[in-house]
């Protein structure tokens, strides 16, 4: 289970990108490859365009931050936020940089070194 701390508007929340919010996904987009188009296309038009929050899917990044927030507060046994702050939240590019990473992460773990990870991981043994 991966966990993580995912800033909105200066405030923190734990959040989790597990198998059962990758599952969601995958079920939601078709495949992990779409969803990660539409929350972080790099395509060669969006590389080269200074418009590139035009190409962020603001749906799937609502629900995914959603979702991730959800997973969080399952896995730590703390209440979910409140979803009006992700309605409302002032920097959407950094939210979608932020979930994207945050998926990146559970996809590739052993690329992070983050001390809550590592201690998410060792709970049960």
């Amino acid at each position: 289970m991966r966990i993580f701390n995912l800033s909105i508007d200066g405030k923190t929340y734990p959040a989790c990108c597990g198998i059962r919010a990758l599952a969601q996904l995958q079920k939601r987009y078709g495949s992990l490859k779409e969803f990660e188009n539409k929350i972080f296309s790099r395509s060669e038009d969006t590389e080269k365009s200074e418009n590139y929050l035009d190409e962020i899917d603001y749906q799937a990044l609502l629900d995914t931050t959603i979702l991730f927030l959800e997973e969080g507060a399952e896995a730590t046994g703390k209440k979910a936020p409140d979803k009006k702050i992700v309605y409302a939240v002032s920097n959407p590019a950094k939210l979608a940089t932020e979930i994207f990473t945050a998926y990146a992460g559970s996809m590739f773990p052993e690329n992070e070194n983050d001390e809550k990870n590592s201690e998410s991981q060792t709970e049960g043994k």
